[in-house]
């Protein structure tokens, strides 16, 4: 429907880490031929650290498993935007 375009990501919270991976799964040449950039809201882009807060991870591990599978997912032909607060 509209050729010649690509798709900008725009995912909150846990939709950040789930579209890393599944950019991260894609061929390099169906992610650059598809999508142009990933902007993320309040995502949690690190597994919580060692200690009472990973016993309590509310991603029940997904996370630790997507930032080991596909670490950072940094594609150099995408563009990325992360927003967060200490809020």
């Amino acid at each position: 429907e509209y050729p010649g375009r690509k798709v900008q990501l725009l995912a909150h919270s846990i939709g950040g880490w789930i579209s890393r991976a599944y950019l991260g799964q894609l061929p390099a040449e169906e992610r650059s031929a598809t999508f142009s950039a990933l902007a993320t809201l309040g995502t949690p882009h690190a597994p919580p650290p060692e200690g009472f807060f990973r016993t309590i991870d509310q991603t029940r591990g997904l996370l630790r498993f997507v930032e080991e599978r596909y670490p950072g997912a940094f594609h150099p032909e995408l563009r990325y935007l992360t927003v967060g607060s200490r809020a």
